[in-house]
């Protein structure tokens, strides 16, 4: 039937654990923060504060070591 306003979407995390009631800005970046390039999801020491490579570096590795493996194989 017809959603009223205040049912919880089933899908929402506040339907069905303690998180209270958000809107659709809840959970975006702030303004004010810098942008680091650092995952801030991901948790644990391994992948703290390990920004990723850009797309360029990460072709000009693939590049260069694409060649060497190329090489090596035939």
């Amino acid at each position: 039937g017809k959603m009223l306003s205040y049912d919880a979407d089933p899908m929402d995390p506040s339907s069905y654990s303690d998180v209270p009631r958000g809107n659709w800005s809840s959970g975006l970046d702030l303004k004010g923060k810098a942008k680091t390039g650092v995952d801030e999801t991901a948790s644990g020491e391994l992948f703290q504060m390990r920004p990723y490579p850009s797309p360029g570096d990460i072709l000009r590795m693939n590049a260069e070591g694409g060649s060497k493996k190329k090489s090596k194989n035939t």
